[in-house]
């Protein structure tokens, strides 16, 4: 459970995350909180039924990391590395080459035309929603920005970047019944982030519930030994549930090549072992947004690829043991 706000207003949402064991399908609502009575109101959305209602091929914006070229790419089959396709390509019951990966991906993208409930149909239903369930990672918002750093931190005043991204509020002030505003008219839409098991770290309104990014982390293709399939695992229609994308995530704005930053730094939990950094500044997360992923080796350290993002400036992780891959990371200024 999250809130939007530090002090209770009439724009105050809770969010809160709830999952279904019989199908392992996930939720986020958005509960409006009553400031007279200090009660919640029924739910105005639910992140799942809104999900799925929007165009698996053109209506999500699905991303993944590209281990050979060190850089986020779209999660589409062509961009995929060969190793990444292989993983998709293995049957999960028969543990053997099918050469159905493409249709697995569109499956994980929300594509239900595959599944047993279709006439020919070979994958796990998902009568309600494509949304994994979401069990440990708590949502996190990201709205105006909000840290106290003084403007003689940087070379550039963090003032600049506060004013620059202030207006994040859903909704018309005082306004009764409340009207959501055109999002064009914010300076940032906000975004609740959250961790599911179903591959993704999703990016959602905080408005509308609506999807504007799912990141699908590489360590997710064949697990955190690096050999063993495990996205795959998902559309077998003898489905047992595992952990994918199950860990906490910290967001920060932090300062580098020359400007400020929101940087969001999210981890796997029982998913595996595993840590990767995001720029969600702008809500509107690209493929160039992924700036490094990082995955545990053997001994006390990690192994990571990156983008342009001076990693150790960036994000502390020495707290995160490569056997207790629980923790929240701490990102701090080196």
């Amino acid at each position: 459970v999250v809130a939007n706000s530090v002090s209770m207003q009439t724009s105050t949402r809770i969010y809160q995350a709830r999952f279904a064991s019989d199908e392992w399908t996930g939720t986020v609502l958005s509960f409006p909180v009553d400031i007279a009575t200090a009660t919640l109101l029924p739910p105005e959305w639910s992140a799942g039924n809104v999900i799925a209602q929007q165009n698996w091929d053109s209506g999500r914006q699905f991303l993944t990391w590209n281990p050979e070229a060190g850089e986020g790419v779209p999660f589409r089959w062509a961009d995929l590395t060969p190793d990444q396709q292989d993983a998709l390509d293995i049957n999960p019951d028969a543990n053997t080459d099918d050469d159905r990966g493409e249709a697995r991906l569109a499956w994980l993208r929300g594509d239900d035309s595959n599944e047993l409930q279709q006439s020919g149909g070979v994958f796990r239903d998902r009568p309600l929603t494509p949304l994994g369930d979401v069990v440990h990672s708590t949502p996190t918002v990201v709205g105006a920005p909000n840290f106290g750093y003084s403007d003689s931190l940087e070379s550039v005043a963090y003032s600049d970047f506060k004013d620059a991204w202030a207006d994040a509020d859903c909704f018309v002030p005082f306004s009764s019944p409340q009207t959501l505003r055109p999002l064009g008219e914010l300076d940032r839409e906000p975004i609740l982030y959250f961790g599911a098991n179903d591959g993704a770290l999703h990016g959602i309104s905080a408005c509308t519930g609506e999807e504007r990014i799912a990141y699908v982390p590489n360590a997710m293709f064949a697990g955190e030994s690096g050999g063993v399939p495990k996205l795959n695992n998902l559309t077998s229609p003898n489905y047992a549930h595992e952990y994918y994308v199950d860990g906490p995530a910290t967001v920060v704005d932090a300062f580098w090549s020359g400007a400020w930053h929101t940087t969001l730094v999210g981890t796997l939990r029982g998913g595996g072992k595993g840590v990767f950094a995001l720029d969600v500044t702008v809500p509107s997360v690209r493929p160039q947004s992924l700036k490094w992923t990082a995955t545990a080796i053997a001994g006390p350290r990690y192994s990571a690829t990156a983008t342009t993002v001076p990693r150790a400036k960036l994000c502390c992780i020495s707290l995160i043991s490569p056997m207790v891959p629980f923790w929240r990371p701490s990102i701090s200024r080196m």
